[in-house]
């Protein structure tokens, strides 16, 4: 069986030997041969970068960040979920704060509650820093 290519060079070469002069069933499928690998080439551009977008998405839904992912969000609001301890239980706490300011150095971080409150994060915290809504 020959390749697409081939059937493709045959159908041009026997356009070209009989002075354009093909059957109208071979011009189409001259035409439609020759727009496979267009189409195809296409199909799985999209599929991949669907594919990115959907990795991405899940990605910044559930994982929580990473400090070198975490020190580039400085100005950003994130979402922030940890485990507040009080007499009588603990409780799940999420909020949106904003990071305010970065220490590399020290792996810190000062962030900002709605209500203008500021706190400082430590990497390597029980809390989890996400740049999504996490549910």
């Amino acid at each position: 069986m020959k390749t697409l290519d081939e059937v493709i060079a045959e159908l041009a070469f026997e356009m070209t030997y009989n002075n354009g002069e093909m059957k109208p069933i071979d011009v189409d499928a001259l035409h439609y041969l020759k727009t496979i690998e267009t189409t195809e080439n296409l199909y799985y551009a999209a599929v991949n970068e669907l594919s990115k977008w959907k990795d991405e998405d899940w990605k910044d839904r559930f994982l929580p960040l990473t400090w070198d992912e975490l020190k580039l969000m400085e100005g950003s609001p994130v979402w922030v979920e940890w485990v507040e301890v009080v007499i009588g239980g603990s409780y799940l706490m999420r909020e949106w704060f904003l990071i305010e300011w970065i220490d590399d150095n020290n792996h810190e971080a000062i962030i900002r509650d709605r209500h203008g409150n500021q706190t400082l994060y430590r990497d390597g915290s029980d809390w989890r820093i996400y740049r999504k809504e996490h549910k």
